[in-house]
């Protein structure tokens, strides 16, 4: 395996636009025109969104930086685990309505059983880290749609672009689940239309829609929260993140502080980390 390959980002066209060093203020409704309760309801309601905040920015950090390590020092062994498991399917006696080859994240799941049961532990694993990373951004995408429920109605919406904007919400939010939808066949999907190949091994170019598949789940709840973040005045990250860091790995914890330096278009710590987000595939 090459060592200096990174994980595929988005391009420069994909990037939202921030501000950078802005200090931003909860954006809810006109607290002149609220009744004492009302405010006071406000006043709680952004207490939630905070602690709402908090939580799906580490766990989105730490998915990332756990596909990172698989796409980067593991993309190999699961190429060869593919193969592997298509192998033993084209084997195997099933329904005719069954393909001879993993077509979804379910059969992915279903094969590494039918791996570890002839003794091929080593690929039944690779695959089953594809189907988890796949699994943990699905579950994010859950929860973030309840805090989009949780804001939607209360932060005002005063202009046209605002509306464009809470709908790009939705879509990323959707666009998660459509991207680690279980039963999709990603095999023949366009995902890798604008990464160069050169580096990867003809087997690698083969299964490599899989992986990217979660990419584009991770992209598009990078850019939910970026979003989020504008639409509420909500920073992404808490003006005091140590708390966080209890909660985390250090290179988790340095993974948030890079991912929130990519959303906010700073100068990150760690380019090659970043890479899932700045769009560099050397």
């Amino acid at each position: 395996m090459k060592d200096a390959k990174k994980s595929p980002g988005p391009s420069a066209a994909e990037k939202g636009k921030g501000k950078e060093g802005e200090k931003k203020e909860p954006r809810e409704k006109d607290p002149e025109k609220m009744t004492p309760k009302e405010r006071q309801r406000m006043a709680k309601t952004v207490r939630q969104w905070r602690v709402a905040v908090d939580f799906l920015f580490r766990h989105l950090a730490v998915i990332t930086f756990r596909f990172n390590v698989f796409f980067v020092r593991q993309l190999t062994d699961f190429a060869k685990a593919m193969d592997a498991g298509d192998e033993l399917r084209s084997q195997q006696k099933r329904k005719k309505s069954d393909k001879p080859r993993i077509t979804s994240i379910k059969t992915m799941v279903e094969t590494a059983d039918d791996l570890e049961a002839a003794g091929k532990t080593d690929e039944a694993e690779r695959l089953r880290q594809l189907a988890d990373l796949s699994g943990r951004i699905r579950t994010w995408g859950l929860m973030a749609n309840d805090y989009h429920k949780l804001i939607t109605g209360v932060i005002e919406v005063e202009t046209e672009e605002d509306e464009d904007n809470m709908d790009r919400m939705t879509s990323f939010i959707n666009g998660i689940q459509s991207y680690t939808n279980r039963n999709y066949d990603f095999s023949h999907s366009k995902f890798v239309h604008k990464i160069d190949l050169s580096e990867f091994t003809e087997m690698e170019k083969v299964y490599l829609n899989w992986p990217v598949a979660v990419r584009s789940a991770l992209f598009s709840a990078s850019q939910y929260m970026k979003m989020a973040s504008e639409m509420t005045g909500m920073t992404i990250l808490d003006e005091n993140p140590t708390p966080m860091l209890t909660e985390m790995q250090a290179a988790e914890f340095l993974m948030a502080l890079n991912l929130d330096d990519a959303l906010n278009e700073r100068n990150t710590q760690d380019e090659q980390q970043m890479a899932l987000l700045l769009g560099q595939h050397h």
